[in-house]
């Protein structure tokens, strides 16, 4: 039995993101398409008349920040 809850290393960041832009109540996160090294996930209902928080990670952090989305 394998001690790992996922699939393959190489895909785990990208499949946290996924995932927690699948399990979102609200339906209102996508991922910005653009260089896949790139990881970007922004509100769909964004209100352009509200300021918008910008928040990063990185350096083996990258899905710990799309929670504030």
């Amino acid at each position: 039995m394998s001690q790992f809850f996922f699939n393959q290393r190489a895909n785990l960041v990208n499949e946290v993101i996924e995932g927690t832009i699948i399990a979102s109540p609200w339906n209102n996160l996508a991922r910005l398409e653009s260089d896949p090294a790139i990881r970007v996930v922004v509100r769909r209902d964004l209100d352009k008349n509200n300021v918008a928080v910008i928040s990063g990670g990185g350096s083996g952090h990258e899905p710990a920040h799309a929670g504030f989305v």
